[in-house]
């Protein structure tokens, strides 16, 4: 798990496989996080939450080609 309060904070993980499910708590006081998978495009954008939760998917690669990829999220 890692938190991170500062403004412009990014995380990047490799994985080798065919899909990835972040797992986050989510809060109605937490900022959005913008999600790039393999250097693509940045994507999806987590939204606030309504209420506190522990251990919610709240963003998923979907089926990808098995191998190697990358996921940032800012």
């Amino acid at each position: 798990m890692a938190y991170a309060s500062t403004s412009g904070a990014a995380v990047t993980a490799s994985f080798s496989g065919i899909s990835l499910t972040w797992i986050a708590r989510t809060s109605p006081s937490y900022g959005k996080a913008q999600v790039t998978l393999d250097g693509g495009t940045p994507g999806a954008r987590r939204p606030l939450q309504p209420e506190h939760a522990l251990q919610q998917a709240v963003w998923s690669t979907g089926s990808l080609p098995n191998g190697s990829h990358t996921v940032t999220i800012a």
